[in-house]
């Protein structure tokens, strides 16, 4: 049974947010390149992305989404008692809105949904809150909600790659990461992020 209104659910927990991917190129003795991808991800992720799927897993009414959907994210964290709402009325440090996006997609994916490539239209923020956790509201996409196909580029004019570290940024890594690669190995550890992002997600 597809909800025939939004689902909406509040998970309460400790908001964590999704790991950078890092990159390294190394060189062997016969002078062949290699391109390593580890995760950093934070040590609390695997208790949010288990409250997350253990609420969903309860509440939600039927099989995961075939089709297209929408999905809204509404964080809340709790106020530093050092913080007043007049100094910082919203949450304008870490984490990294993007990041925690992620982990909350990873988690939906396979309960609510079979992939996150699935999400075409999405709204998220962060905001001070009487307790920590995030409001999910999902629905699925019907015909009169379809968005327009868009018309990309088939490959990337070099202006737009710059000197790749925009692209590096893109793909996860840390800008001051992404300024310590060699720009000669920049193309390759770009391939290698996007490699890995797509088996991730066909995973």
């Amino acid at each position: 049974m597809i909800p025939p209104e939004p689902f909406s659910v509040f998970v309460r927990g400790n908001v964590s947010p999704k790991g950078s991917k890092k990159g390294f190129v190394t060189t062997s003795k016969t002078g062949r390149q290699f391109v390593n991808i580890v995760d950093d991800n934070p040590k609390g992720l695997r208790a949010w992305e288990y409250a997350i799927r253990h609420v969903l897993q309860g509440a939600w009414p039927g099989p995961p989404l075939a089709g297209a959907v929408f999905v809204g994210l509404e964080f809340s964290f709790l106020r530093p008692p050092s913080v007043s709402a007049k100094k910082r009325p919203y949450p304008t440090v870490a984490p990294d809105g993007d990041k925690i996006e992620r982990a909350c997609w990873d988690a939906l994916k396979g309960i609510a949904f079979r992939d996150d490539a699935q999400i075409v239209a999405w709204t998220g923020m962060k905001q001070y809150g009487e307790e920590s956790g995030v409001k999910i509201t999902i629905r699925p996409l019907e015909a009169s909600y379809d968005l327009p196909p868009l018309s990309l580029p088939t490959q990337e004019p070099k202006a737009l790659l710059g000197d790749g570290v925009d692209a590096l940024v893109s793909l996860g890594m840390s800008r001051q990461e992404a300024q310590r690669v060699k720009a000669k190995d920049r193309p390759a550890l770009i391939e290698a992020l996007r490699t890995a992002g797509n088996n991730e997600r066909k995973v």
